[in-house]
């Protein structure tokens, strides 16, 4: 596109293709699927990405820039695994994008099955306070930023196919 001024996106790009282990060609996997949610919304991609470094290595950095491509109501950022999958959860509703952030496995554990389920199925059930649970339709892309090296938990050993893990040292 002419009008992209694509030297001002440098830096941007820069910090993806770090998260992405210096690797373009798991920056443009990343970038493709993220922008699925602006070109098919509501297609949903059975699939996640855990973006792991030491802290101030930018993970949340990047999630962060790529927000303003939505509206705020459409995006949620919480280090509170609750808003998604707690006794009141509504973090998943009318969101195109999810960031789980600060994850460890010690929040995230009790969690396993849900976790998944939100990346996979198109329907989700949440719990509003004082309302009755109920079902929702999900498109979130979701994404997880950790500092520990166990922030989510993840069988490797039945085959696990909905986690993308990029670490950055």
């Amino acid at each position: 596109n002419k009008n992209i001024n694509y030297k001002l996106l440098e830096p941007f790009f820069e910090l993806v293709k770090a998260q992405c282990e210096d690797n373009e060609e798991l920056m443009n996997f990343f970038l493709k699927y993220y922008s699925t949610s602006v070109q098919t919304p509501r297609d949903k991609i059975p699939i996640s990405f855990i973006f792991h470094g030491s802290q101030g290595t930018g993970a949340s950095t990047m999630i962060m820039l790529l927000q303003p491509i939505f509206k705020d109501d459409n995006v949620i950022d919480s280090a509170n695994i609750d808003d998604f999958f707690g006794g009141h959860s509504e973090g998943f509703m009318s969101k195109c994008h999810v960031n789980m952030n600060e994850m460890s496995l010690q929040k995230s554990y009790k969690y396993t099955e849900n976790i998944k389920s939100a990346i996979s199925e198109d329907r989700i059930s949440v719990n509003p306070k004082c309302v009755r649970p109920f079902s929702i339709n999900n498109f979130a892309k979701i994404t997880f930023t950790t500092n520990n090296i166990d922030g989510v938990p993840i069988d490797v050993k039945s085959g696990e196919r909905r986690f993308n893990v990029y670490k950055r040292s």
